[in-house]
């Protein structure tokens, strides 16, 4: 099995909020096209599991667009 289709079957299994995240925290910076494409869903897909992760995260992180590219944000209290 190819390793895509691997990624693939891990991403199913768990909740793509937490895959992105873990993306994020291991690449640093990611575009929502390069991480659609890895999920095999749209941008706006990736999008709208931001914006659900945003809202897990706060306040302590967040996700936010850095240069065409999402960043994860740890914030110091």
């Amino acid at each position: 099995m190819p390793t895509n289709e691997v990624e693939h079957e891990e991403v199913i299994a768990m909740d793509r909020e937490m895959w992105i995240l873990r993306q994020l925290e291991t690449s640093l910076t990611a575009s929502a096209d390069a991480l659609a494409e890895r999920l095999q869903v749209s941008p706006r897909t990736v999008t709208n599991s931001i914006n659900t992760l945003n809202q897990m995260l706060a306040p302590a992180a967040s996700v936010r667009p850095a240069a065409g590219r999402y960043r994860l944000y740890i914030l110091d209290p």
